[in-house]
């Protein structure tokens, strides 16, 4: 969220492929998983994982590197990251002979497909003259710009600070309510949780963010199990939990009139972040629908007749006393 921030990130795996090898590569699960039982339809495609390094959702575009404070040089450059990657692709490992494309990411990751996925659009239709299907299914990506329980804006202040010192060509759309509703043509799917817990730890209850998760210091520490865990929660607790999940529904809700009937999304009420990359994704269902089959079905643009167009799942309500979680199927 700050150059410092950034030289601390430039010296791990979230920062520099320098530190990038097989055994920090995380495990392809639930959507993009190779194994047939877990995602059918798309564990025979070529798969391939573009760790995220730059900090800003892969839509820095800073012609000049920044010195931080300990003299580190970094480099916001996150938008060239994703053009030299399909260029890569394309000479070296056969995307220029895709005819089917699947664009997806998660956390962070997904409000970089929100942001990027038509760019990408524009660059597979240079490189693969086969392409018969592109979408884009961010998973986890969609974060409220929203106050925590004392009222301080700080993880959408931060985040919108981060975006305007990397030059993003997403500073005047940081998150995903705003992309979305100024518009993506690429068909896209939105899979996400309404009570999202990256979003409960790091935008309702924090007392800081910083590069490697959020802090809960001072008067935040009574939040620190609440954040991860419901069952910790009281219920003066749980109902600032089932506010923000209002809020989330609310927002959701305003921003779909501006979905395509080309798009869908899957939102669960799962207490958790990434379900989408995880077992969750063909365990759990919303009105007995799965999200495996959900996504399925929109892949090949088939629809069910009960569901909206586009289509969209809505997921119950958590309430304040037990039992707190309304899906049995996903954790509480």
């Amino acid at each position: 969220y700050s150059a410092d921030d950034c030289a601390s990130r430039s010296r791990n795996v979230r920062g520099s492929s320098l530190f990038w090898n097989e055994s920090n590569v995380p495990a392809a699960g639930g959507l993009v998983s190779t194994e047939c039982s877990r995602s059918p339809e798309f564990c025979g495609y070529h798969h391939v994982v573009v760790l995220y390094c730059d900090g800003a959702s892969f839509t820095g575009d800073l012609n000049d590197p920044v010195i931080a404070a300990d003299g580190t040089t970094v480099y916001f450059r996150g938008q060239r990251i994703i053009d030299a990657t399909i260029k890569s692709l394309a000479t070296v490992a056969g995307l220029s002979n895709a005819t089917d494309v699947l664009l997806s990411g998660d956390s962070a990751g997904g409000l970089g497909v929100i942001h990027n996925a038509d760019r990408v659009g524009d660059a597979l239709a240079s490189v693969a003259p086969g392409l018969r299907r592109y979408k884009a299914a961010p998973v986890s990506g969609f974060f409220l710009n929203h106050t925590n329980v004392q009222g301080e804006n700080i993880y959408g202040d931060a985040l919108t600070a981060a975006f305007a010192m990397q030059n993003s060509t997403a500073a005047g759309t940081v998150f995903a309510a705003n992309a979305v509703e100024a518009g993506i043509t690429t068909p896209i799917l939105i899979a996400q949780s309404a009570l999202d817990l990256y979003q409960t730890e790091c935008i309702l209850t924090p007392s800081a963010v910083y590069e490697a998760g959020c802090n809960h210091l001072d008067w935040a520490t009574e939040w620190h199990n609440c954040s991860r865990h419901t069952s910790s929660c009281t219920d003066e607790q749980m109902k600032q939990l089932v506010d923000f999940e209002s809020d989330f529904l609310t927002a959701f809700a305003r921003v779909s009139a501006s979905l395509k009937s080309t798009d869908a999304a899957f939102l669960d009420s799962c207490h958790t972040h990434c379900e989408a990359d995880s077992d969750w994704f063909f365990r759990g269902n919303v009105s007995g629908v799965v999200m495996q089959d959900f996504v399925t079905d929109w892949w090949r643009q088939e629809r069910r007749s009960q569901w909206l167009s586009p289509p969209i799942t809505q997921p119950c309500r958590w309430s304040i006393e037990e039992p707190r979680q309304c899906n049995p199927t996903y954790p509480s």
